[in-house]
């Protein structure tokens, strides 16, 4: 087609600078009439009668000039088309990666063959599997064998997005350091695809980010909670609360031990006077 063109425009030119008088100059256009239908621009050609209905020398410079224009848009444009079918060419022969399942059930009493069946029909080339969440070991190590085999391009997917994890929280932490791998993660039955940037992915994505933020918050308002409630009730000290290890003497006696070594005494004597362990004495003596 591009020869086509490019032998049309050279045409057009040799008759426009041929000295041909308005009628010959007429006769030689209308001969490319046909050539003009073979390449399906009967709109030119209907523009082209148009500007050639009176056979003078303007109307005849007119039509030349006008061909000139439609032949060379008409190259224009099929060389961007082509160059637009050689980039699609080049994307769709791109490496796409694999489609890489995962299927784990939450309880004893879930099926994981309907799992691994529906990743199947999805057509992955491998799928990994753990077990119901009581075996925490088995359903890490099986994620972390996922991890490490899947490459940039990609994809992971499940039937649900909470097959990836126990809680909110960990889905998410997992699904960002598969995307900074280049990893996406697509789910069967929720329509989520992370390389897709369409609103319903997007919007999804921003509300299960939202639940992960009010679950941890909710974590670290339970775990305060409790450390307050078992000081009130007696069970732990605030030190044990805090962290660190617990003191094993009181303050009278961290207080005694001072005194004795203001008097110059040693560890070991002051030990054996107060049935304090030297580790503790030094601590008491580093103030820790």
């Amino acid at each position: 087609m591009t020869k086509q063109l490019h032998n049309l425009a050279q045409e057009v030119s040799d008759i426009a600078n041929a000295g041909y008088t308005a009628k010959d100059g007429h006769k030689e256009l209308s001969k490319l009439k046909e050539q003009l239908i073979s390449l399906g621009d009967k709109d030119v050609v209907r523009e082209l009668e148009v500007t050639m209905s009176k056979r003078n020398r303007s109307n005849f410079k007119a039509a030349c000039a006008f061909l000139s224009t439609c032949v060379n848009d008409a190259e224009k444009a099929l060389a961007n088309a082509e160059q637009g079918e050689k980039h699609l060419d080049l994307v769709n022969h791109e490496p796409q990666g694999q489609l890489i399942g995962f299927a784990r059930v939450s309880t004893k009493g879930q099926d994981l063959d309907d799992q691994l069946h529906k990743l199947e029909l999805a057509g992955c080339s491998k799928v990994f599997s753990g077990k119901h969440s009581g075996k925490a070991d088995v359903n890490k190590a099986a994620l972390e064998e996922l991890e490490q085999y899947v490459r940039e391009g990609d994809t992971v997917a499940v039937t649900k997005l909470d097959r990836l994890g126990r809680s909110t929280s960990q889905v998410i932490t997992l699904i960002e350091r598969l995307q900074s791998k280049g990893v996406h993660v697509k789910t069967l039955e929720q329509g989520i695809d992370t390389s897709k940037q369409d609103a319903m992915s997007k919007a999804f994505y921003q509300m299960i980010m939202v639940f992960a933020e009010m679950e941890r918050a909710m974590i670290e308002s339970r775990m305060t909670e409790g450390k307050q409630a078992a000081v009130r009730s007696g069970k732990h000290t605030e030190q044990s609360v805090k962290g660190g290890r617990p003191k094993n003497y009181t303050e009278a006696q961290a207080k005694e031990v001072l005194e004795l070594l203001d008097k110059g005494q040693s560890i070991l004597g002051i030990s054996k006077a107060t049935g304090i362990s030297r580790q503790s004495i030094y601590r008491i003596k580093d103030g820790k």
